[in-house]
């Protein structure tokens, strides 16, 4: 598991940050099984736009937050991937029964980020 700012209050268990704290887009397509292209565009960049070598600020903050996402979802399974991505690909009756993964790709990361942020809430203060 690779180092993260301790600012970002985020374990990396999925590996999506890089040492230096950015988010890695290569690995969060392949996390959620979608192509750079159509990350990308749920996000109304074009796919140069999110090139490595090429990330804008606004398109790095952007990943940064979904990454964060995913990241709270991993540790929310106690850091264990299989089960983060079986919530991300599983339909959601809190989505309209829709995967949290398919509100991403449609450009609803906020509300995913959302539901994230409130379960993490509801864990500490139940734990």
């Amino acid at each position: 598991m690779a180092k993260i700012p301790k600012s970002f209050g985020i374990k990396n268990h999925l590996g999506i940050f890089d040492k230096y704290g950015d988010p890695n887009v290569e690995k969060m397509t392949k996390f959620l099984s979608v192509s750079r292209k159509e990350l990308a565009e749920s996000f109304g960049f074009s796919p140069e736009q999110v090139r490595p070598e090429r990330l804008s600020k606004a398109a790095k903050e952007k990943f940064r937050e979904l990454a964060g996402t995913l990241e709270f979802v991993a540790e929310i399974f106690h850091g264990e991937s299989t089960k983060a991505l079986f919530w991300v690909k599983t339909p959601n009756p809190h989505f309209g029964g829709v995967s949290p993964r398919e509100m991403i790709i449609r450009g609803h990361q906020r509300k995913v980020q959302s539901f994230v942020l409130a379960a993490m809430d509801a864990r500490q203060k139940t734990s």
